[in-house]
């Protein structure tokens, strides 16, 4: 095995007793033997992973996800359930890798991916992630592999390809992240390999330094035409986003936990608007699929079925996700603590109830906000208006694509 490879495979798939992870009432996996049949099911249904430990050497650990438990209610009278968060003071769940894949193949060179490793805490998430992944993207043959992780970036589909995935050891990132859990659960996990886009989180473009072409590094320029490239970057973010969200509510998917983390831009430069590509990663929190199949042909009238609850939420998470880039993007003193997601859902959802009316005074008494209010305000309240209908839940995603303020 060569240095930096996941570790080999060691034994048998293991049944002990899996942390439960929850998600719209859904339970991802139960304990025990039953938890290695679902399991079994899973792989089965999804199909040959094509991939094998020694394929792969790993080049540099990208970040990590975290499990946190967050209450569902106000008053804590349903139990609590588990999210999936980025940089969170949890249990590390998710470490993913930029990897070389070898083919073994003559005349095709390493061609870099991406590698997750799955934690015991997240291992229900691992087989849901694979089998959504697998509903969403389809699976390359193993021949077809080599070719699709080497094809260039393409905006279809919206969402991480996934490339296959294989059974191996722990990497030595995670027995020091997490040495106690790992030797309680010694089995093999599950590595899920997806197609490697170059592609970054949405939650590092407000910081991102823009530069003025002479290699000055400024953070979105100065003057009215610095100031209506970046709007029209964060026109186009809110319009790859809702594209995503569609892609999967259309086919019976709702993400379950989109934050800014999970929304990967194929750049950060604000002159890169109009082509600018979005996908969604970290799906691992969706329901099942076909959990909503029944009700895809009539999902426009079911206001009240899981799936429109589902997709609501996804709509509400979204509309979070782009105030926390446009009060970031725009803000004059820069992105700060008071403009990451969790800050903007406390204030809007605990403190003013999803009032956006409250909300929206709130934001135009903050000094720093004056920039990113009037960008909201403009053309009669484009922006605030996609915000309410976003909130609300009423409306599909199919149809919020047509809204003025995605055009760019």
């Amino acid at each position: 095995m060569r240095a930096g490879a996941p570790a080999e495979p060691q034994g048998g798939q293991g049944t002990g007793r899996q942390r439960a992870i929850s998600n719209m009432g859904f339970l991802l996996t139960p304990a025990g033997d039953e938890a290695h049949i679902t399991e079994s099911s899973i792989r089965a249904s999804v199909g040959p992973g094509g991939f094998h430990a020694s394929d792969f050497e790993l080049l540099q650990e990208l970040g990590q996800i975290s499990i946190q438990q967050v209450e569902t209610s106000p008053g804590g009278e349903e139990p609590q359930q588990h999210a999936l968060h980025h940089n969170t003071a949890r249990s590390v769940a998710v470490i993913g890798y930029t990897a070389a894949y070898r083919s073994g193949m003559p005349f095709e060179d390493p061609v870099m991916v991406m590698l997750k490793e799955y934690l015991p805490a997240a291992r229900a998430v691992a087989f849901n992630e694979l089998q959504v992944l697998r509903a969403l993207t389809g699976l390359p043959h193993a021949h077809e592999k080599f070719r699709a992780a080497s094809s260039s970036l393409s905006a279809n589909p919206p969402v991480v390809e996934l490339l296959g995935y294989f059974l191996a050891g722990h990497s030595d990132s995670a027995r020091r992240l997490e040495p106690a859990a790992i030797l309680a659960h010694p089995e093999n996990t599950i590595w899920v390999v997806t197609k490697w886009d170059g592609l970054a989180p949405l939650t590092h473009y407000p910081a991102q330094q823009q530069t003025s072409g002479l290699g000055l590094g400024r953070r979105w320029g100065e003057g009215a035409g610095a100031s209506h490239t970046r709007k029209r970057m964060l026109r186009a973010i809110a319009r790859g986003l809702l594209r995503a969200l569609c892609y999967c509510h259309v086919r019976g998917v709702v993400h379950g936990s989109l934050g800014s983390g999970s929304v990967l831009l194929s750049s950060f430069d604000d002159t890169h608007a109009e082509r600018l590509v979005v996908k969604l990663d970290n799906l691992g929190c969706a329901p099942p699929p076909g959990s909503f199949e029944d009700m895809l042909d009539t999902q426009a009238g079911l206001a009240d079925s899981p799936l429109r609850q589902g997709m609501a939420a996804d709509l509400q998470s979204a509309a979070l996700v782009l105030l926390e880039a446009v009060l970031g993007g725009l803000s004059a003193a820069g992105p700060g603590a008071g403009t990451q997601g969790d800050a903007l859902r406390r204030v809007l959802g605990t403190v003013y109830r999803y009032d956006l009316s409250l909300f929206r005074q709130y934001c135009e008494h903050e000094p720093d906000w004056g920039e990113a209010t009037a960008f909201l305000a403009e053309g009669e309240g484009a922006g605030w208006h996609l915000l309410g209908e976003m909130l609300s839940g009423e409306v599909l995603t199919s149809t919020l694509l047509a809204h003025p303020f995605c055009r760019v």
